[in-house]
């Protein structure tokens, strides 16, 4: 297990993707520990995988210095982070292995290989469909060009909150034997579930808010124990606040110096 860091900071962004870049860059993970500071591993982008503009310019996947590029899952909503029950039926698992497809064409003849990050509002939205995706990848002979970065957090619905623990706890064991890399974000509510709109009408940002674990609604320790239960990748947490979210994740041996 080696601790990662996802850094948010837009210039760290800025030189690994270099100038200008047409796409929704989230983060960069990078990795820490006693030896001299290590180059990035990975990009997290925040493009939706069926946008026009994305399908045209695969061809900058190719160019990117880092050989992992951590995507969503994509949405057929209207608005990134609505619900669309279509994305759970047929046109949505047809959606996205289109894209699927468009995306491996294009990184063809090279080492990169795509991480897909699902989400509760993406097509790939639970433990059970993404057990189904890895399984599929592999039974496809793809698993050298796809591969899965769990955010277990990122799995939650504002309702889901109270009973976190159940939910997070079916996410690590289908799914983080599995992942390359485990985002150990916490979550917290953007408001009280009762108020929220309908998720059908929902705009803005996700509707669960992605924080370091620390500062969390959720108890953190819970995904400490969970990750050290039935991980087999890398932790990732953020990069601010690294010592207090390891120790609110009972992780500390994580980090040399913390």
């Amino acid at each position: 297990m080696r601790l990662h860091t996802l850094v948010t900071d837009p210039d760290a962004i800025r030189v690994v993707l270099g100038e200008p870049w047409w796409g929704e860059p989230v983060g960069v993970v990078m990795p820490i520990g006693d030896e001299e500071p290590a180059g990035p591993e990975a990009i997290v982008l925040g493009d939706d995988i069926f946008d026009e503009e994305f399908a045209r310019r695969l061809d900058r996947l190719r160019d990117l210095r880092l050989d992992r590029i951590v995507l969503y899952t994509g949405s057929l909503a209207r608005e990134p982070w609505a619900r669309d029950v279509a994305n759970w039926g047929s046109a949505g698992m047809r959606a996205f292995d289109e894209a699927s497809a468009r995306i491996r064409d294009a990184l063809a003849g090279t080492p990169k290989r795509v991480l897909w990050r699902p989400h509760a509002r993406h097509i790939i939205s639970d433990a059970q469909r993404g057990l189904a995706l890895m399984r599929q990848l592999a039974d496809d002979g793809l698993s050298d060009r796809f591969g899965l970065a769990l955010d277990p957090s990122a799995l939650l619905e504002p309702t889901m909150l109270p009973t976190a623990e159940d939910h997070l706890a079916r996410a690590f064991e289908a799914l983080a034997p599995l992942a390359d890399l485990v985002f150990l974000t916490g979550a917290r509510g953007r408001t009280n579930p009762a108020s929220l709109p309908e998720p059908e009408q929902w705009e803005g940002g996700p509707p669960v808010e992605q924080v370091p674990a620390h500062r969390s609604d959720i108890d953190p320790a819970l995904l400490g124990r969970l990750f050290h239960e039935h991980a087999r990748g890398d932790p990732v947490i953020f990069a601010e606040d690294a010592g207090a979210q390891l120790e609110a994740l009972g992780m500390l041996d994580a980090k040399p110096g913390c």
